[in-house]
């Protein structure tokens, strides 16, 4: 008698231990499902100025317009706008402007510097993409816009250094007009709580 209620409890147990796992797989079921990924999606992101231009000048009376999309080099795409009952054809565009040093897309080097930012890099970006069913980016384009956004934080960096160098320059003159209007001024400044100073150049 012993043996079979001790028998029951452990197929009690078992079962019980059997039920949890099986709910804790429906929770975790439940949670990807919820989660709906649709390649198909076609979610498309666009500079507001280029869709502007995209949609002047359309005469057709139908006005059944359709957008067609072809060409994606990253997030950028090339989008034809028509008429799907005429035909016509109203323009094409590119998704995103170019930048003017390198002709590459904003929309790539923008992106990237995003997920940069928040600290991730190409293995976490390709989930967006497959998510939303926008076009996505090899890894090769990813690390070139890398590149780019490092060498444009350089010229910011650059540009402000200069910014300063010229506002102390200036200050300095205004506070000391003996001082030579040459590419090199020598600045007398103290750099300890001695008080002893040194030569220093401000180039």
């Amino acid at each position: 008698m012993l043996k079979k209620r001790r028998a029951k409890k452990s197929l009690d147990s078992e079962q019980s231990i059997i039920s949890s796992t099986n709910a804790t797989n429906s929770n975790q079921q439940e949670k990807m499902n919820s989660v709906s990924i649709n390649v198909d999606t076609n979610y498309i992101i666009i500079c507001k100025t280029l869709w502007s231009s995209l949609l002047k000048n359309i005469h057709c009376k139908e006005k059944t317009l359709q957008i067609s999309q072809t060409n994606s080099f990253g997030l950028s795409s090339k989008i034809f706008l028509s008429c799907a009952s005429c035909k016509e054809e109203f323009g094409s565009v590119f998704t995103s402007e170019r930048e003017v040093e390198d002709k590459t897309f904003h929309v790539n080097n923008k992106v990237v510097e995003a997920f940069l930012a928040i600290g991730r890099g190409h293995s976490a970006f390709e989930t967006f993409p497959i998510v939303l069913g926008t076009p996505s980016m090899d890894s090769k384009t990813f690390n070139k816009c890398i590149n780019n956004v490092c060498l444009k934080n350089k010229d910011v960096k650059f540009q402000m250094l200069e910014l300063s160098r010229n506002a102390a320059r200036d200050a300095h003159i205004r506070e000391n007009s003996n001082l030579p209007k040459s590419a090199v001024l020598d600045i007398s400044v103290s750099h300890d709580e001695l008080g002893r100073n040194e030569d220093t150049r401000l180039i």
